[in-house]
């Protein structure tokens, strides 16, 4: 015979639901819930702003050193082509090109 839930030995049932047994501590595990699911989003975002940040960095820098290595390869350039000023050969350069050309083969005609 039970009254009150509890066995005719005086010691409690284990025949109850779970929502029973567990409803005392609802209030417990929502609490830790909400907390478990606010550590993981916060993780998460913390994570993901890291990685953005990370690979903006990288790409920055990587934009960085290819525009200086363009700019020095520019710089070299021009210093080779004497400043700037002989970027374009003058026709007069041209000539001179095209008589070498033709007086070196008169000469290994001899």
């Amino acid at each position: 015979m039970r009254r009150n839930g509890r066995s005719h030995r005086g010691c409690r049932t284990y025949h109850r639901a779970a929502y029973f047994i567990l409803l005392p501590h609802l209030r417990l595990w929502l609490w830790l819930w909400l907390w478990l699911w606010l550590w993981l989003w916060l993780w998460l975002w913390l994570w993901l702003w890291l990685w953005l940040w990370l690979w903006l960095w990288l790409w920055l820098w990587l934009w960085l050193w290819l525009w200086l290595w363009l700019w020095l390869w520019l710089w070299l350039w021009r210093s080779r082509c004497g400043c700037g000023r002989n970027l374009r050969p003058v026709k007069k350069d041209l000539y001179a090109v095209f008589f070498a050309r033709r007086f070196m083969h008169r000469r290994l005609a001899r």
